[in-house]
């Protein structure tokens, strides 16, 4: 089409090809709008100028036109452009959703309006895939139990999260090994970067892209360094709103080695090999389990229509049964803490008894949790020896006072520490002891007040031990709270809170009242064991 307008420039009918060549099936109305010049159909002249501008900048009443143009264009399309052109549709009827908030005839047309456009988007033929299953993760993500940070809901098939800093979620999937990772979204607003976050060996990196303010993609970190200065940066790398992209990462595990290689649309974008101990995550973007990938998004409303998975080598386990959030549980052991295998939860409350195993302080049983009056460094342990890798999870209240809510984690080779919330009536939470510093002077010290007296909340926390290395990452109420990493060596008690075992699961209080409603533990390797 180029040669032959090159040949004769008032040839219309090969520049309105071109026009939708570049519109269409190649979806780049950018590219398209600079050959709109000269051509005749009013459709083109009218929806592409405005189509190169993003959803994001779409008045309210202009969304629904451009959706229904978008929909006319996939409705004539070839199959294999179908899928770009519905996508653009379906962005325009969301935004114009969620400006319209009015319960009329306007929102009750955009509502048919996009469950077609769904309809039609569920009728294209799957992508071809290799022999190998394709797992799709997101039919299996519950965002009430994956969600780490930021709103996350369902949108039809997908999910959608709105604008904040660093929104995490969860594929509940343990990966071991090599696999790809295939993902398609739409960011829909704001100027920012959507990640993938992929696990690598005993490691997790970042992939993100648009970052830097839609400026540039990369891997992050590598041996502590960003995007902008490790060597694995693409400059130049921007997302457009409402265009739907497909992102294809391949990671490979070899021994102590891994490399990664990531295809944008079909095009390549970064290649990177070496030593997985050199990948690391920022606090701020991990995830309560390393070992599972995950999709973030900062600062953008962005909707992820698919995630999908393939295990290359090695294995995938699930953090809940298959089937995702629709799915039950999995059930406690019988006997809490004993022979609990890897990925099943075990429930500690049902068997603990403050008569026998409390430490200190008045602790009683009723309606199924544990409640301790307000004495000095409370503290009772549980039925659980978790071993060197596990997750814990309790829900609890602080029902009268300001003093510390405490929880023991235990971390192998009779190591193990204090996490306490609100010491000293609320001016510091952290882990205590580190190298002999106390919770509100050490490097996982976070300042003031973090509870709210009344207010129901939960920890999640995950500890791994490996020789003498330990990790441990806390959640609070699903937002990144505090983590650490170093040697086991580090790890002490203070004399107030010392235990008769160091390798069972405890909670406590100082001069404060609490119920512990539910405390739960999950190995990720090996058997949580009770020790009676």
């Amino acid at each position: 089409m180029k040669a032959l307008l090159d040949r004769d420039p008032e040839n219309t009918a090969a520049r309105e090809e071109l026009v939708r060549l570049y519109l269409v099936d190649l979806d780049n109305p950018a590219q398209a709008a600079k050959h709109l010049e000269g051509t005749k159909d009013a459709s083109l002249a009218k929806y592409v100028p405005a189509a190169t501008r993003g959803v994001e900048a779409a008045p309210e009443l202009a969304c629904t036109e451009l959706g229904d143009w978008y929909r006319g264009l996939g409705d004539a399309a070839d199959d294999a452009a179908k899928p770009a052109m519905f996508a653009r549709a379906q962005a325009y009827y969301e935004r114009f959703l969620a400006l319209h908030e009015a319960e009329d005839l306007k929102r009750t047309a955009a509502v048919l309006a996009l469950k077609r456009v769904e309809d039609a988007l569920a009728k294209l033929p799957a992508p071809k895939a290799a022999p190998t299953r394709w797992i799709d993760l997101l039919k299996l993500v519950d965002p009430a139990k994956d969600a780490v940070a930021g709103a996350w809901v369902r949108r039809g098939e997908g999910l959608a999260v709105s604008p904040a800093e660093n929104c995490r979620l969860m594929l509940p999937v343990a990966v071991a090994g090599s696999y790809e990772l295939d993902v398609t979204f739409t960011r829909v607003g704001g100027k920012d970067s959507i990640s993938a976050i992929l696990p690598v060996g005993d490691a997790a990196v970042l992939l993100i892209l648009g970052g830097w303010r839609n400026t540039v993609a990369g891997l992050a970190m590598i041996e502590g360094k960003n995007v902008d200065n490790n060597g694995a940066q693409v400059k130049n790398c921007t997302l457009e709103n409402g265009r739907t992209y497909r992102l294809q990462a391949k990671v490979t595990v070899r021994d102590r080695e891994a490399e990664i290689v990531a295809v944008l649309d079909g095009r390549p974008l970064l290649t990177w090999s070496g030593p997985w101990s050199g990948l690391s995550l920022s606090p701020t973007w991990r995830l309560p389990v390393r070992a599972t990938p995950g999709l973030m998004a900062n600062d953008v409303a962005v909707v992820f229509r698919s995630a999908r998975l393939r295990m290359v080598s090695g294995e995938a386990k699930w953090l809940r049964p298959e089937g995702g959030g629709k799915a039950t549980p999995a059930p406690a052991a019988p006997t809490p803490g004993l022979g609990a295998k890897p990925g099943q939860w075990a429930d500690l409350l049902a068997g603990a008894n403050p008569a026998q195993d409390a430490v200190q302080g008045a602790w009683t049983r009723k309606d199924g949790g544990l409640t301790v009056a307000p004495s000095h460094c409370a503290r009772t342990l549980l039925p659980g020896a978790p071993g060197d890798a596990y997750e814990l999870e309790v829900a609890f209240v602080r029902t009268e006072g300001k003093g510390d809510v405490a929880f023991y984690l235990p971390a192998g080779q009779g190591k193990g520490c204090w996490l306490l919330f609100d010491m000293h009536s609320g001016s510091a939470s952290g882990l205590d002891l580190l190298a002999g510093k106390r919770g509100e002077a050490n490097e996982t010290t976070v300042q003031g007040p973090t509870l709210t007296t009344g207010k129901a909340h939960t920890v999640a926390i995950q500890v791994r031990a490996g020789g003498d290395q330990v990790a441990i990452a806390v959640v609070l109420d699903r937002r990144p709270f505090t983590s650490w990493q170093g040697p086991a060596s580090a790890l002490s008690t203070h004399s107030s809170w010392s235990l008769p075992r160091a390798d069972q699961v405890a909670v406590g209080a100082d001069k404060t009242t609490v119920r512990f409603g539910r405390v739960r533990l999950r190995p990720l390797a090996g058997e949580a064991k009770t020790p009676r």
